[in-house]
Order: structure tokens, then C-alpha cells, then sequence
């Protein structure tokens, strides 16, 4: 319904619609009893997005535009989502194990929280990098799942508390020649073989103090 709505600002909708409301100008749909029950749209002018209590579901299609978004607020006794963050509050599932969407403003250091195994396709939507945005990401030790092309677009310099699936698959998710600065998680216990082979431009690593083994050419350029 909203496709090509990019400069849509805002959304306003009558109290006594008894299908739809605005929150925070965004668009949700009501449930039978009148309580928003799924996201639908964010508008491009959205900022800081109050996700009620009773929200279940999120359309598909929900953040296509939503390039102001800088926090998300959550109501603590939603059932199904959460928010978590330190300079940008980012949309988590309930128990944080899947992180859903962040913020497109977010700046700095994005720290992912520690419950997080899965980076859901999308999260980084609309996201940019360098010294406007994102410039640093710090993973989750329980980290499981993300897509190849969900953070390569920030072109990150410094990534910090990789896990071994962080390691593993680091080529596949970011440009690692860009990569000057990493950090091993507390968890890896050994780094495996060309584990950051191909970092041309890395100058420095941080290696925790539970690290019993270095893989052959693991640091070969």
C-alpha cells in the first residue's frame, strides 16, 4: 500500500477508527478489542517509534522508508518485542535472541546485545556507515545467523567481540580489506586456519586471554 511513498512525513488517523491507529505517526491495525495488534507502515518523517503493548506482528514492509528513525521504545509488558541499546535503541524480539531492526540514524558503536544469535534479514535497512553512522560494531558472543549482505554496505573499519561464527563467516558479511581493528570474543578458544587472512589493512588485534591456539596462516595477507 505504501510502496512508493518515500517522502510520506507523517500519519494521522481519527480516533474513532475502529481499524486503524497512529502512534508516533506511524500506522498500526487494531485487533477486535481496539489495542494496536501489528505495525504496518513508518513514514520516512518518523524519529523515535513507540511500539504499544498489545503488538504482535510487524508487515513485511513496515520500514521501507523509515530513513529518520533514530530509537525505538517499546512498552515493557509487550509479549513479543523489546528494545535495547546504548546510543540507539534497536528493535529486538521479547528475549533479544533475534535482532529485528535498527535504528537507520544510529551513530558510533552499535553494541549487539549479548542475547542475540540471529541478525534478521533487513535489520540494517536504510543504515549507513563511516563517520555519520554506524562505525563500529561489537557482536554477540551467542551470535548464529546473518545474511552476506546485511552489513557489508557500512564498510566498517573496526569490528570487536567476534565469535567463532563471526570469524568463520567474516568474509562473507563484510569487506574485509577495509578492516583495520578486531577483537576476539571471550568464548573463542582457538582461531582457526586464514581466520582473517586477506585483512590488508589490519593494524591491530585484540586477542582474549582464553586463546590456547593460533590456526596456520590465520593472519596471512
Amino acid at each position: 500500500a505504501f510502496e512508493n511513498c518515500k517522502s510520506l512525513q507523517n500519519i494521522y488517523v481519527e480516533s474513532g477508527n475502529s481499524y486503524f491507529s497512529s502512534v508516533d505517526n506511524a500506522l498500526f491495525k487494531k485487533n477486535s478489542s481496539g489495542e494496536e495488534k501489528e505495525l504496518v507502515y513508518v513514514p520516512h518523517g518518523c524519529v523515535n517509534l513507540t511500539i504499544p503493548e498489545k503488538v504482535e506482528s510487524i508487515s513485511s514492509y513496515a520500514f521501507t522508508h523509515a530513513k529518520l528513525l533514530e530509537n525505538f521504545n517499546v512498552n515493557a509488558n509487550n509479549q513479543f518485542f523489546s528494545s535495547f541499546g546504548d546510543q540507539a535503541k534497536c528493535l529486538y524480539s521479547k528475549d533479544k535472541s533475534r535482532l529485528i531492526k535498527v535504528p537507520a540514524l544510529a551513530k558510533g558503536v552499535l553494541t549487539i546485545s549479548n542475547d542475540t544469535s540471529t541478525v534478521e534479514e533487513g535489520a540494517f535497512l536504510n543504515t549507513i556507515g563511516g563517520d555519520n553512522g554506524i562505525n563500529d560494531i561489537f557482536f554477540s558472543d551467542s551470535l548464529q545467523s546473518i545474511s552476506s549482505d546485511e552489513i557489508r554496505h557500512l564498510n566498517l573499519s573496526k569490528v570487536e567481540n567476534l565469535n567463532i561464527y563471526a570469524i568463520t563467516n567474516l568474509g562473507r558479511i563484510l569487506d574485509t580489506t577495509l578492516i583495520t581493528s578486531v577483537s576476539v570474543s571471550g568464548t573463542v578458544n582457538t582461531i582457526p586456519e586464514s581466520g582473517f587472512a586477506g585483512m590488508t589493512s589490519l593494524s591491530e588485534v585484540n586477542i582474549n586471554e582464553g586463546v590456547e591456539k593460533i590456526g596456520n596462516k590465520a593472519f596471512i595477507n
